[in-house]
């Protein structure tokens, strides 16, 4: 299973877009670890408006809800 972080909505979309042209099952949550369980998990954040200390500790808390939800996890962090 692999989770997305994207910093913006449009780059979490395109990271899903991606994954259902391939038949990937996908599962999209904005600010939160989705519910659903998916092959692919996207959490779009609105991470570029935050400070680079705010964004940080965003993503470092969502990363470890990931972990603590299944910690045989791929994380990645889409940027721009």
């Amino acid at each position: 299973m692999i989770t997305v972080i994207a910093d913006d909505l449009t780059g979490a979309a395109e990271i899903a877009g991606i994954c259902l042209r391939y038949g990937i099952e996908v599962a999209f949550g904005i600010d939160s670890v989705p519910e659903k369980l998916a092959q692919v998990s996207i959490i779009a954040t609105d991470s570029r408006s935050l400070s680079e200390d705010e964004a940080y500790k965003m993503h470092l808390q969502l990363a470890n809800k990931i972990i603590q939800n299944n910690s045989n996890q791929i994380i990645f962090k889409k940027c721009e």
